[in-house]
C-alpha cells in the first residue's frame, strides 16, 4: 500500500469514528481488499495478467493498527449502557461540534440533511 492510500484509510477511519460510526476489523479488511482489487485491475486486463497481488491476510487490519499507534481499537456498547455512563453535557456538546464542522467542511446544507433518531440502538 502507498503512503497516500494509508494516509486516505487512516483518515477515512477517522472521519467514520468521529460521525459516531466506527469501523470493524471487517470493514478495514474490505477496504484494504478494495483497494487491492482496484491495483490490479490498472495493470491487468480483461486478456492479459502482468501481476497477481496475494489477498489481504487474515489479521491484515491488526498489523495496521499496530503500525499506526494513534488509531485504536475500541468497543462499542449498547445505547443503555452509553446513556447511563458516557452522554454528558460535554459529549453532546462534542457530538454537536462535530456534526457541525462535518457539515461545513462538505459544504453541506442543513436543509440537506435527513436523519432518524430511534431509541433501539444500532
Amino acid at each position: 500500500m502507498t503512503n497516500a492510500e494509508e494516509s486516505a484509510l487512516m483518515h477515512w477511519l477517522t472521519e467514520l469514528t468521529e460521525q459516531g460510526f466506527p469501523a470493524r476489523h471487517s470493514t478495514l479488511h474490505d477496504m484494504t481488499e478494495v483497494i487491492r482489487q482496484e491495483w490490479i485491475s490498472q495493470i491487468n486486463n480483461n486478456s492479459v495478467i502482468l501481476v497477481e497481488y496475494p489477498l489481504i491476510s487474515k489479521n491484515w487490519s491488526s498489523h495496521f493498527l499496530a503500525y499506526h499507534p494513534n488509531l485504536k481499537t475500541s468497543m462499542a456498547h449498547s445505547i443503555e449502557v452509553s446513556c447511563i455512563k458516557e452522554v454528558t453535557r460535554e459529549s453532546i456538546n462534542r457530538w454537536f461540534d462535530t456534526f457541525a464542522s462535518m457539515l461545513e467542511k462538505y459544504e453541506i446544507q442543513m436543509e440537506d440533511v435527513q436523519y432518524n433518531m430511534d431509541e433501539t440502538g444500532f
